[in-house]
């Protein structure tokens, strides 16, 4: 490709330098006469050969540097493209079919005017308008469909899409939490998901670097183990601005398709409840299944460490859930029975409030 564009420089660079110079030569001819004199059968062919290899060698000289201009645009189109749904690039292609046609009907008419610079100008700024209207028209129409009921089966099949956050992926208890079935349809993983996890892996921080990896472990094992639980998952390139948040791109993109994001972070499910987008929190599910513990139930627990006040003692059950048992500060590592006094739920999770039982 970079070959191919480089050579298509060069002929161009020789075909402006065989424009200039045929322009030269036209406008000597017109005004003063022969360009040449008697000797222009080899003086014009000369200067034509001229014009055309200091075009070619200019053209080669800048080369590098317009092909890095062109190789990036050609990048950023085609990464535009590739981010775009299929059916925003028909929409797209369809406003601007419209445009043209619109265009050729609107010239075709200022033509009879006459063939002059001023009808040359003005079709030209039709052409440029209709272009632009019919794809500002197919932009609208693309944000239009879901409101005006189009593909109604599609958008409730792509509710069942979930976006997986890259703390989802790190933490690891989904994989265990979908091969219990309680999730279905497909799992999109963006691709700035798995760079954000990439990146993680890649650190400095030993800590964070071995997160990075087991999430990128959590994440082969996704792909390779829940189809059998009939669970897609799957890494997709989704479209996400340069400047723009993680956690915002994947409540913009479950919004757009009617899915849901699937995360750990609290401030995200705020952010959600605000933009209406339906978010399953990891750690909300987990302490939704947590045994639920009356006052006036009686547990039997170890004293692992000190509390803040009152002579507190803390204790943890099975499933993490932390215990304050109030008088057992001094009785560190011993297990005895307590009884629930209160329960407290929290935004981190349920925390219980015990006493020594008295028997």
């Amino acid at each position: 490709m970079k070959k191919l564009l480089k050579v298509l420089l060069i002929l161009g660079g020789a075909s402006v330098g065989l424009g200039i110079a045929q322009l030269v030569i036209f406008v000597v001819n017109t005004r003063y006469g022969n360009f040449g004199g008697n000797h222009d059968w080899w003086i014009q062919p000369v200067f034509l050969g001229f014009c055309i290899a200091l075009g070619s060698v200019l053209a080669l000289i800048f080369s590098e540097s317009l092909l890095k201009t062109i190789m990036q645009f050609i990048k950023k189109i085609e990464k535009t493209i590739a981010q775009t749904s299929y059916r925003t690039l028909l929409f797209n292609a369809a406003g601007l079919f419209f445009g043209l046609i619109v265009a050729f009907f609107l010239s075709t008419i200022v033509s009879f005017l006459g063939k002059t610079l001023l009808v040359f100008c003005i079709n030209a700024g039709i052409y440029m308008i209709c272009i632009y209207l019919g794809l500002v028209f197919a932009k609208k129409m693309v944000h239009a469909r879901e409101e005006i009921g189009f593909y109604t089966s599609e958008n409730i099949s792509r509710s069942n899409q979930k976006f997986v956050d890259t703390s989802v992926i790190i933490d690891g208890r989904i994989l265990d939490i979908c091969k219990t079935g309680v999730l279905e349809g497909q799992l999109l993983v963006p691709e700035f998901v798995l760079a954000e996890l990439q990146h993680i892996a890649d650190s400095e921080d030993p800590l964070r670097r071995a997160k990075g990896r087991r999430g990128l472990d959590i994440l082969r094992k996704m792909q390779n183990e829940l189809k059998e639980y009939g669970l897609l998952v799957e890494v997709k390139k989704l479209e996400k601005n340069e400047e723009e948040p993680v956690d915002i791109a994947l409540l913009r993109l479950a919004k757009k398709t009617g899915g849901k994001v699937l995360t750990l972070d609290y401030n995200l499910n705020k952010v959600a409840a605000v933009q209406k987008v339906a978010v399953i929190n990891i750690n909300e599910l987990a302490n939704a299944i947590k045994p639920l513990m009356l006052p006036g139930e009686e547990v039997k627990v170890c004293i692992s460490k000190k509390g803040r006040e009152r002579e507190q003692g803390i204790a943890y059950l099975d499933d993490g859930t932390m215990i304050v048992v109030e008088d057992t500060k001094d009785r560190l590592g011993e297990e005895l029975n307590v009884v629930v006094t209160s329960v407290l739920q929290t935004a981190a999770g349920r925390m219980i409030f015990a006493k020594p039982s008295e028997k």
